[in-house]
């Protein structure tokens, strides 16, 4: 949840952003436009793609910004699931990348490249890559999920015993599991926390020692 700090600090970044550029009024405006679209979680993200496109673009339109910083959005998620998915099963079949660029005559630079995400593999590639591992391409270009426990409602904390009131599984990304640390899910009930949750929905939350009430 994005708190009073987080929207200042937002605030003051888009400022230092548009401070760089000799923009008209309009052109902020435009900007401004695109801003109150964006999933304000990852505005730093966003921010990024927002410099790198006005260091090369001062004619712009709304849409057109819009349209790059959602394009660049997804070819980054894009290749963060590929490579998460590659080095998972490249190390799952004992591969090094020495492994790869000999068996399928690629240069060992390229292959580094795509194992480290500094570049992303055509699509032809990507199949290439697949057969070599024995698995679909969807296992390289989908994000893998695993899952967790749905909770029921605990009025006063989570305690250990609670696992015993399972009353379903929810799919969370697998890179969430290459840790230490522990997700479960609850279902809301009722509208108290209502329009941010509805009735029904299914939050995910990260097992801690102590919760701060910010």
């Amino acid at each position: 949840m994005k708190t009073k700090k987080d929207n200042t600090e937002m605030y003051r970044e888009l400022m230092k952003i548009l401070s760089k550029y000799d923009l008209d009024s309009d052109k902020k405006e435009q900007v401004n436009l695109v801003i109150n679209k964006i999933n304000k979680k990852d505005y730093d993200k966003y921010f990024e793609y927002i410099n790198t496109f006005l260091e090369h673009n001062r004619d712009f339109t709304d849409k057109k910004l819009y349209h790059y910083i959602n394009s660049k959005a997804h070819y980054d998620k894009a290749k963060d699931t590929f490579v998460n998915n590659f080095q998972y099963y490249m190390k799952l079949r004992d591969k090094t990348v020495m492994d790869a660029s000999n068996d399928l005559y690629i240069s060992y630079s390229t292959v580094n490249d795509w194992y480290n995400g500094r570049a992303y593999p055509r699509p032809d590639k990507i199949e290439l890559l697949a057969k070599y591992l024995n698995i679909h391409t969807s296992d390289l270009t989908e994000e893998r999920t695993t899952k967790v426990p749905v909770l029921g409602r605990i009025p006063a904390g989570i305690p250990n015993e609670a696992i015993e009131y399972i009353d379903d599984w929810e799919e969370i990304p697998a890179s969430w599991s290459n840790s230490d640390k522990e997700y479960f899910a609850l279902k809301i009930s009722g509208t108290s926390m209502t329009p941010k949750y509805q009735d029904g929905d299914i939050v995910i939350f990260q097992r801690a020692s102590r919760c701060d009430n910010r």
